[in-house]
């Protein structure tokens, strides 16, 4: 089981580990990108079953890097995390094929519902 968690911020990353291993109790590899081009990178290295994607990135942003994802896989579930809560960015990314959306600041039980509502287990 591996989950892409592409977020620049170590504050907000801690918590969405946090959430991760509170609903894995299985061994489940962690995958960090810290920018869009590593999110990228590291999708194409890996075979990701769950993706936590911040909008706002250094280099690629988020809504690019769901885009680019989107274009060889259309079924990985990918939870946009992200402080954009305006009509138009929600509309793009559900366009582009968002699984769900989570608004920052978030808590732990808000994302854990997320993750267990879109995360189909027979993908493990």
């Amino acid at each position: 089981m591996k989950i892409l968690l592409v977020e620049d911020s170590h504050a907000t990353a801690s918590l969405e580990i946090e959430a991760v291993r509170h609903i894995f109790t299985h061994t489940v590899d962690i995958i960090r990108a810290l920018d869009g081009q590593a999110a990228i990178e590291r999708f194409e290295q890996h075979e990701i079953n769950l993706v936590l994607l911040d909008w706002h990135l250094p280099k690629i942003e988020g809504i690019d890097v769901l885009k680019e994802i989107r274009k060889t896989n259309t079924t990985v579930p990918i939870i946009m995390i992200t402080c954009e809560t305006a009509l138009e960015s929600i509309n793009a990314a559900m366009k582009a094929g968002v699984t769900d959306y989570v608004i920052k600041p978030f808590n732990i039980k808000t994302l854990t519902e997320k993750i267990r509502k879109n995360f189909t287990w027979q993908e493990m």
